[in-house]
């Protein structure tokens, strides 16, 4: 971007007026300062004057889509010594485009005053009233420094701000937080949201209050969360961040270090422990996803120790979304015997108009192998049970990722008719899949998937059907569709 420059100074060197205008295709910015005191001696520097844009592109000048045009005006006073001083007064953001709105009705002021800066911001938006009010320290290192804002959020349509694509969507919440770095580095905070309101087409859903409460020192973190819709509390010895790195080093990258372009572990004895529990999420459920039903005793739980070893956990009475739904969820995760295993069991399982009783999954993983097996039994006089095994290898060259699957002969049985899985194989290479020969009978009916698809060049994927009962589409569909 090309900046034209037209500027105008007045006044000696000590007290001088400036009158600059910056133009581009970007838009304009003005400028009307006053500088005293630039060889003085005994004085600091001193410059207060106006500063004025006129849809200002911002974005376009650090290149980014998500800011646009800035029209604003404010006034300053600085002074520039050991201990500054800045003073911003009467600022009004007329237009200011951000992910494709333009805000209105800005207004703001600050002052720097000893190390302390404090300031607020409104918007009176229409589809925004917002205030933001608060203190930030500027103190050297070696001293305590406090932070605190508060926030109010009125009928913030997060729909018109381009934040909720989904449609009716407002949140309304009152915000209080308060940090404090001491001189030794510890970092302790409290963050209270209160009377926070969500409203989509289904109506208002009272959330309530949230509170977080966090120590953070050089070798201990802690982290405490409570709502009227879950609770949790986080212990490790490294950043909840690096929890979650951690978490992938000691269980995927180590067991499957062919799935990631880098993988190398970052865990280095760090220990952690996480808890979380889910309480009445219904009206939280209702805004973020509408049809999505979560126990209220579901929890959550994963421990890593000082060895390495990793402990994870998932409990649910039930799981639903809408029509589907899984019931008395047992799932475990865990990294002995120097290999990842994994188990999910449950109750009922329905999908679609599937019902599958009595379920259970394994997993488990070592060196780049992997396996599942998969087991159902409805227990009824009406036979729908199976059992189905799959074997793998995943492997990284210069052309990506790779994974071959064996499926082992297996046997379904859907309302009492077999349904025999013979041995075959699949390959994943890139955006390449083949499928070598994958076949299921069940008596004179035969289904026959084979060959394979490819971004890069022609290939074929072809499925045989014989004698085959292609009204079983329906009912896995859940709708009568007419298929014969």
């Amino acid at each position: 971007i090309l900046f034209s420059l037209d500027a105008k100074a007045e006044g000696l060197i000590d007290d001088m007026d400036i009158d600059a205008s910056i133009s581009s295709l970007a838009g304009s910015m003005d400028a009307e300062v006053k500088v005293a005191n630039v060889i003085n001696e005994v004085n600091p520097i001193a410059i207060s004057g106006g500063l004025k844009t006129d849809d200002l592109n911002i974005g376009r000048i650090i290149g980014s889509d998500m800011v646009g045009e800035l029209t604003m005006e404010t006034n300053l006073e600085a002074i520039l010594s050991d201990k500054p001083s800045l003073n911003l007064s009467g600022m009004e953001v007329n237009r200011l485009h951000i992910n494709g709105y333009d805000y209105e009705g800005i207004m703001a002021t600050g002052k720097l005053n000893n190390n302390l800066f404090n300031g607020w911001i409104t918007c009176h938006d229409p589809n925004l009233n917002f205030m933001l009010s608060g203190t930030v320290s500027l103190a050297p290192k070696g001293k305590d420094a406090p932070y605190g804002f508060q926030m109010t959020i009125g009928d913030a349509d997060l729909n018109a701000l381009n934040i909720d694509k989904r449609g009716k969507s407002k949140v309304n919440l009152f915000a209080d937080v308060n940090f404090l770095k001491k001189a030794d580095g510890t970092l302790s905070g409290k963050i209270d949201i209160e009377d926070v309101m969500l409203e989509n087409r289904l109506g208002k859903h009272i959330i309530g209050d949230i509170g977080l409460d966090f120590l953070n020192k050089e070798d201990s973190h802690e982290i405490s969360f409570d709502s009227e819709f879950a609770e949790g509390k986080f212990k490790g010895s490294s950043t909840i961040q690096q929890f979650v790195k951690d978490l992938m080093s000691v269980s995927f990258k180590k067991e499957i270090p062919a799935m990631f372009r880098n993988p190398e572990s970052t865990w280095n004895g760090n220990t952690y422990d996480l808890r979380f529990n889910m309480k009445d999420a219904s009206d939280l459920m209702n805004f973020v996803m509408p049809g999505m039903y979560i126990d209220e005793n579901t929890s959550l739980q994963a421990n890593i120790d000082a060895d390495g070893k990793l402990d994870a956990s998932l409990n649910s009475q039930r799981i639903a979304l809408k029509g589907q739904f899984v019931k008395n969820l047992k799932l475990s995760l865990d990294n002995s015997d120097n290999r990842l295993d994994g188990e999910a069991t449950c109750d009922s399982l329905k999908v679609s108009t599937v019902n599958l009783i009595n379920d259970r999954l394994e997993l488990l993983a070592h060196d780049n192998h992997i396996g599942a097996r998969f087991v159902y039994d409805n227990e009824s006089d009406i036979l729908n049970k199976g059992e189905i095994v799959v074997t793998g290898n995943v492997e990284r060259d210069d052309e990506g990722l790779g994974m071959r699957l064996d499926i082992s002969p297996s046997a379904l049985y859907v309302n009492s008719r077999e349904w025999n899985i013979l041995e075959s194989s699949l390959m994943f290479k890139g955006k390449d899949i083949h499928v070598d020969g994958f076949e299921m009978t069940s008596g004179d009916q035969r289904l026959l998937l084979s060959g394979g698809t490819s971004a890069e060049h022609a290939d074929t994927l072809s499925l045989d059907l014989e004698r085959f009962d292609i009204s079983l589409v329906n009912a896995l569909l859940g709708d009568d569709f007419g298929i014969r």
